[in-house]
């Protein structure tokens, strides 16, 4: 099995906890495509699209993966699911070449995405999550095809939720394709485990990602103490990820130990972890990987061999291929294991 969080190893298949250093070729540059470029100044002009910005309410700011300490960071299915319960402003495609702007949100429950405002009844302008059949990526629905501004939507913004008996379709728009990966991979989440959702998202980094690292600072905190000091998380999460630069790492942990109010300069287990998974972070490479996991927080040797082919544009690959490379570049013990590596 090949983690979505392990280091990524030099041939460029190791996931990575998404490293910024990532030699993963096939990768889409993250694109952010907002609405003018997405729909294209005309379509604003000319009425193709309608603005509602004058009735909306003043929202918070949706997710952003910039490095921008103040801005939420997406690294794992848990924070698609936590962005998506803070909502986002989505565009709505409908067939008469009409597009709204609506305000989504999954409710804390997560049994139902809402939208507002609606001409609709509160209680109808929602989907249950239990009625949704499949989430599709990119303009492949009949209302996108039909829709007069086909042409002038980012396929890497669109996303459409098919739902109900009659197999009917939400069609969306995202300002980024960031956003629209939060969206497409937290509900993908949500239908494939329904209540269980985030017991499975926790129970899959505990095993795992959290080890992983765990066993890096553990063998750094030769003391016992459950903290290790300023400098050695420096040269750890350098060790882990050579192409980060010391000041900027230096940076990230003052940030953590300000926000926290904290005195001393000794960094905890949770704080090393939570620093290197925020400056690490590769939310395009693992949104793309997710997609070949079957919604888990892993590649098994299936999901690599699939991966290698379809994105990577290996032949003749098979599960043996794919052991092969989980052993050469899998990290964690655990997931070693799991692939049957020894």
């Amino acid at each position: 099995m090949l983690n979505l969080a392990v280091r990524q190893g030099n041939a460029g298949y190791s996931l990575g906890k998404y490293g910024r250093s990532s030699t993963l070729h096939g990768v889409a540059r993250r694109r952010r495509v907002v609405f003018e470029r997405a729909f294209g100044m005309s379509a604003m002009q000319t009425g193709t699209v309608k603005d509602g910005s004058r009735q909306r309410k003043e929202r918070k700011k949706t997710v952003s993966f910039s490095s921008m300490p103040t801005e939420k960071k997406i690294s794992s299915a848990s924070d698609c699911i936590n962005s998506m319960v803070d909502g986002s402003e989505l565009r709505k495609v409908r067939s008469n070449s009409r597009v709204y702007f609506r305000y989504f949100l999954l409710d804390a429950d997560m049994q139902s995405l809402r939208w507002e405002p609606s001409k609709k009844e509160s209680d109808k302008a929602k989907i249950d999550v239990i009625s949704i059949k499949e989430v599709r990526t990119g303009k492949n629905t009949d209302t996108f095809r039909t829709n007069g501004v086909y042409d002038q939507i980012s396929e890497d913004c669109a996303f459409s939720i098919i739902y109900g008996e009659n197999y009917e379709s939400l069609d969306l728009v995202a300002n980024t394709a960031d956003v629209a990966n939060i969206w497409v991979t937290g509900l993908r989440y949500l239908i494939s485990y329904g209540k269980h959702t985030l017991n499975m998202i926790e129970s899959s980094q505990n095993n795992l990602r959290f080890s992983w690292l765990g066993d890096f600072f553990n063998e750094a905190d030769v003391s016992g103490s459950k903290s290790i000091s300023f400098c050695i998380a420096v040269q750890l999460i350098k060790k882990l990820n050579p192409g980060l630069k010391n000041v900027k790492i230096e940076l990230k942990i003052k940030e953590l130990h300000k926000a926290k109010d904290k005195i001393g300069s000794h960094v905890t287990k949770e704080e090393f972890i939570e620093i290197y998974h925020d400056l690490c972070t590769r939310p395009e490479i693992y949104f793309l990987l997710v997609q070949f996991s079957s919604n888990k927080e892993f590649l098994d040797t299936k999901d690599l061999m699939i991966f290698l082919e379809a994105e990577q544009g290996m032949a003749q690959v098979s599960e043996d291929t794919s052991l092969e490379v989980i052993q050469r570049y899998e990290p964690s013990k655990q997931g070693s294991l799991k692939a049957g590596c020894h």
